[in-house]
């Protein structure tokens, strides 16, 4: 079985596993995979005894999330480097593709209230209407009144409808998607942006200082950056290879 395990900073005596596939995650529980962090990770406790598993693997809650990120960090340099294949507990663990498009988050942003009318909006064909026939239409969202001054929650507001496409499965694509709103509603101040959207929020970043928050953040850019640098050799490689063989089967026909 395709796994990897790594420490816990905050438990020591705790380890996370990290499994390619979610059917072979002995802790996972559709009842409580919900409000956790990923079906594919695991954590369970050796009671100081070295490696040894002392309890049951069990599902990794959000509230866990930023030690898993800060004990990944530092646990990077152990992931086995295979530029024939990216680990499957990796690549299925660690999803940023952002679930919305750029253009889908310029488009939510671009959106304005006005009180005087009713406004519909359509994020997979990027239109906005105030024709009232749109009322019944399932692939139309009414733009809803916000009155903060936060363009991250604007957009949030906008994306993630209960039934949206565009609504993050987990902790990991919900901050992933935040920073990438973050970065394109003012690159300049993204971090500051996205801090105070974590910080209005309910949920494990509330009690979070601003130092903490910029550390997570940064913890969590250098992890994507790992995934996606490894990802981009591993299909570069695998391009290489294949250009080199369409070539020389072209030269192994004769003339």
């Amino acid at each position: 079985m395709n796994t990897f395990t790594f420490s816990s900073i905050a438990r020591p005596t705790w380890r996370y596993r990290l499994y390619e596939k979610s059917d072979d995650n002995p802790g996972y529980d559709w009842r409580r995979s919900r409000g956790s962090i990923s079906d594919h990770l695991s954590q369970y406790d050796t009671l100081g005894d070295g490696e040894t598993q002392h309890s049951p693997d069990c599902l990794v809650q959000n509230e866990d999330f930023c030690d898993v990120v800060t004990s990944l960090v530092e646990n990077l340099h152990r992931i086995p480097v295979d530029v024939e294949q990216m680990p499957g507990w990796l690549r299925w663990f660690w999803r940023t593709d952002c679930v919305a498009s750029d253009e889908q988050i310029r488009f939510a942003l671009s959106l304005k209230y006005d009180e005087r009318k009713t406004t519909y909006y359509n994020l997979s064909e990027l239109k906005k209407s105030s024709s009232g026939d749109k009322r019944y239409d399932k692939r139309w969202e009414e733009l809803r009144h916000y009155e903060g001054d936060c363009p991250v929650e604007k957009v949030m507001r906008v994306l993630c409808t209960d039934g949206g496409k565009c609504r993050p499965h987990n902790i990991i694509e919900h901050v992933a998607l935040v920073l990438r709103i973050a970065e394109i509603a003012d690159k300049d101040c993204a971090s500051f942006l996205a801090q105070q959207f974590f910080k209005r929020g309910s949920g494990v970043f509330t009690g979070l200082s601003n130092d903490a928050l910029r550390s997570l953040m940064a913890n969590f850019d250098v992890v994507t950056q790992f995934v996606t640098s490894l990802s981009q050799l591993t299909w570069t490689r695998g391009y290489s290879q294949r250009a080199a063989e369409t070539r020389n089967a072209a030269l192994a026909v004769p003339v």
